[in-house]
C-alpha cells in the first residue's frame, strides 16, 4: 500500500478519476482487537541507503526493531527507495500480537511533502486466523479526509475532476479499503486470496498450485475470474525461477501483440541460491533475452541480509542498501 512511483506521486494533487471513489454507503469503522503491547526489543536494523556509487553520501532509509523472537515490532520508513523510480512513503508500522500470530499492523504517515488536504493520517490492517492458525482475512482501513457526497456523484457523472481542499470533507474519518479472504488446501497450503467486494485494485484474485514436493508451481492473478497473469515456476538445486506471462481481454499473451501499446513483457525471474539455499541474486530478463535488471544479496555471519545492491538494466548500480544490526 505505501509503495509509490515517484512520478505518479506528483500527481496526488491533480485529477481522479472514478475508479478512485470509494463505492460504499456506510462508512465502517476498524474493530478494536486485543494484542499484547508490552513488547520489549531486543534487536534494531538501521538500514543504510545511497544511489549509485556515492556511498559517501548514505543515509538511514529504514529502521526495523525486533523483539526477543525476532519478531517485526515496527519498520519505518525515511526515505527509503527500491530503487532511483521507485520508493516508499514516510511511514512508521507497528505490528501487534497476540500469542504468536500478528494479529495488526498500524501505519502512521510521516510525509509532510504531501498537501495536508490529501496526507493519509493513518492506516491500519487487521488480521483474522482459523483454528489450524492460517490466516483467513484480512482487512484494510484508512483514515483520512474523504470527497463530498456531492463531489462522488459529480465523478460518477463526469468521470474525471480535479480535487482541492473545499471537495474534501472537514474532518477525517475511518473506513474500510479492502476486505481479503483466503483458502487452503488439505496439506494448509494456501490456495487463493480473494477480495470480491471491497479492494484497492483491479487484480482482486490470486490462486496458488504447487508441485507434489510443496514447492509453488503456478501463480495466477485474475480481476475476479478474468485472467490477468500466470507465473509458472522451475525449481534446481541452485535457482528458482519463475516466467510471468500477461494476457489480454481475450485471454492471449499480451507479449506477443504487434502494436506496441497493447504490449507487456513477459518476464524470466531467476533467483539464485547458495548452498544454504539463501537468495543471492536476483535477476530478469524480458522474452527476447534482454536484461531487465538485478539485485545482489549478502549476509554476515549469523545469517542475517548485510547488503543488498540493484542494479538497473545497463547493470550498473542503482540503489545499495547496507544493513546494521544493533542489540
Amino acid at each position: 500500500m505505501k509503495r509509490l512511483i515517484y512520478i505518479l506521486a506528483m500527481l496526488m494533487i491533480g485529477c481522479t478519476s472514478t475508479k478512485n471513489i470509494p463505492s460504499s454507503k456506510k462508512r465502517i469503522i476498524p474493530p478494536i482487537v486485543e494484542h499484547d503491547r508490552n513488547l520489549d526489543t531486543l534487536l534494531t536494523c538501521y538500514i543504510y541507503q545511497y544511489a549509485g556509487l556515492d556511498s559517501i553520501h548514505k543515509t538511514i532509509a529504514k529502521i526495523v526493531k525486533y523483539d526477543i523472537t525476532k519478531r517485526v515490532l515496527s519498520e519505518q520508513y525515511q526515505g527509503f527507495k527500491e530503487s532511483s523510480y521507485e520508493g516508499t512513503a514516510n511511514a512508521i508500522d507497528y505490528y501487534d500480537y497476540k500469542n504468536e500470530f500478528v494479529v495488526q499492523r498500524r501505519t502512521l504517515y510521516t510525509d509532510d511533502h504531501t498537501p495536508s488536504f490529501r496526507q493519509q493520517d493513518s492506516s491500519k490492517t487487521v488480521f483474522f486466523y482459523d483454528s489450524n492458525g492460517n490466516l483467513e482475512r484480512k482487512q484494510h482501513f484508512d483514515f483520512k479526509r474523504r470527497l463530498k457526497a456531492k463531489v462522488r456523484k459529480g465523478l460518477a457523472r463526469s468521470g474525471d475532476y480535479c480535487i482541492d481542499e473545499d471537495d474534501l470533507e472537514k474532518k477525517s474519518t475511518w473506513d474500510i479499503t479492502s476486505e481479503i479472504f483466503f483458502k487452503y488446501d488439505s496439506l494448509n497450503r494456501k490456495i487463493e486470496y480473494y477480495a470480491p467486494d471491497i479492494h484497492w485494485g483491479s487484480q482482486n484474485r490470486y490462486t496458488w498450485s504447487y508441485y507434489d514436493d510443496g514447492k509453488i508451481k503456478e501463480h495466477h492473478s485474475y480481476e475476479h475470474d478474468r485472467l490477468i497473469w500466470i507465473e509458472k515456476y522451475t525449481y534446481t538445486d541452485t535457482s528458482c525461477q519463475f516466467i510471468r506471462t500477461w494476457y489480454d481481454n481475450e485471454g492471449k499473451p499480451e507479449h506477443e501483440k504487434e502494436k506496441r501499446w497493447e504490449y507487456t513483457s513477459q518476464i524470466t525471474h531467476n533467483d539464485k541460491l547458495d548452498n544454504k539455499g539463501r537468495v543471492v541474486e536476483e535477476s530478469e530478463t524480458d522474452e527476447k533475452g534482454d536484461f531487465l535488471g538485478r539485485t545482489v544479496i549478502e549476509y554476515n555471519s549469523s545469517g542475517q541480509v548485510s547488503k543488498k545492491v540493484k542494479y538497473n538494466q545497463d547493470n550498473e548500480p542503482d540503489m545499495t542498501h547496507i544493513y546494521k544490526y544493533k542489540e
